[in-house]
């Protein structure tokens, strides 16, 4: 069986030689990525749905946040059995060379000393590559308009 290069432009002859097989192996391709397009936009949609669901939760979170507090309750009532908490965290700014630039200067004044630290810092950071799919929209060609015909 003869097997196509890929790094060549695919010809209506490499097609021809293309088994019966492989078509079907093509057939059955085209039928998973269809599926898989049908998944995605599906996944859209809940998302779009759901980035409002949310939306419309975090305006209630602010609402009742903020009427506990205007009201100093210690405790938000319970409903249905179920009681909401208003709990705090912290988090950490993202640390980036600006930043460590800025701290290191609290030590040292020298400036290439310190982007040079601060370079290979950020050079060493490992690198993790995903691979997945994503669409791509194929634009087709707009049809040329028709000649006038005169009589």
């Amino acid at each position: 069986m003869d097997v196509l290069n890929l790094d060549k432009i695919v010809t209506i002859e490499d097609i021809k030689k293309i088994s019966n097989e492989q078509n079907l192996n093509i057939d059955i391709l085209k039928k998973m990525i269809q599926q898989w397009i049908n998944l995605d936009k599906k996944i859209q949609e809940v998302n779009n749905s759901l980035k409002e669901v949310k939306s419309e939760k975090e305006q209630l979170e602010v609402k009742i946040m903020s009427y506990v507090d205007n009201n100093n309750l210690d405790k938000i009532p319970e409903v249905n059995n179920t009681i909401l908490e208003i709990k705090t965290t912290q988090s950490k700014q993202k640390i980036d060379e600006e930043y460590i630039k800025k701290k290191l200067e609290k030590f040292d004044k020298d400036v290439e000393k310190i982007d040079k630290i601060t370079k290979s810092i950020f050079d060493e950071v490992e690198i993790t590559e995903k691979r997945k799919l994503s669409i791509q929209k194929v634009s087709k060609p707009k049809p040329k308009p028709k000649p006038k015909t005169t009589q």
